[in-house]
């Protein structure tokens, strides 16, 4: 479901982050750039540890994450415009956020949610208020709970439709509860 396109950037032998999602990837690299694995910080690595001097690795290290978190989620189909701006993102051509997906794709997986008990989920559950309130679109769909009743269509829609290739993808080293592994 996450990307319309068989491999994306992860055609190699092994997918090292497949079952992460774009979010909590963000959180990590976030995590980074407020220091969370500074080098020349005592805490982390101890006074001799692996790079206990090395202010220009946390330089480095600071400027990579900026740029992973600046950078938009693209698969790099359509060229650049002349600007040098992303013309495609994955956001747009899904439908659904990043943010959107996490959230549907983890009660899918963990909560073992439908279209229907997810959507009731999203609708009365609290801990998702933001699923629940007004969005931008709900004067084109009428009403918030007919947007969200869209959205949840449109994922398990392209879920089905996307389906069939989490069986040829390369085999990821699986950290979370709600990877998308094929179990076949």
């Amino acid at each position: 479901m996450y990307n319309p396109y068989k491999y994306d950037c992860s055609s190699a032998d092994l997918n090292p982050i497949g079952s992460i999602s774009k979010l909590d990837l963000r959180r990590f690299m976030q995590f980074v750039l407020e220091g969370g694995l500074s080098c020349s910080r005592k805490s982390t690595f101890g006074q001799h540890g692996p790079c206990a001097k090395n202010i220009e690795l946390d330089r480095l290290l600071e400027e990579t994450s900026e740029q992973i978190l600046n950078a938009l989620p693209s698969a790099e189909l359509e060229p650049l415009s002349l600007d040098g701006s992303v013309v495609q993102t994955d956001e747009l051509d899904m439908g659904l956020t990043y943010d959107e997906l996490s959230i549907f794709g983890r009660l899918r997986k963990q909560a073992a949610c439908g279209p229907y008990s997810m959507l009731a989920h999203l609708l009365f559950d609290e801990t998702h208020p933001r699923f629940s309130t007004a969005s931008s679109d709900s004067n084109a769909c009428g009403s918030p709970a007919k947007c969200l009743a869209d959205k949840v269509k449109h994922f398990f829609r392209r879920y089905a439709i996307s389906r069939h290739k989490s069986t040829v993808l390369p085999p990821s080293y699986h950290t979370e509860a709600y990877s998308a592994d094929d179990n076949r």
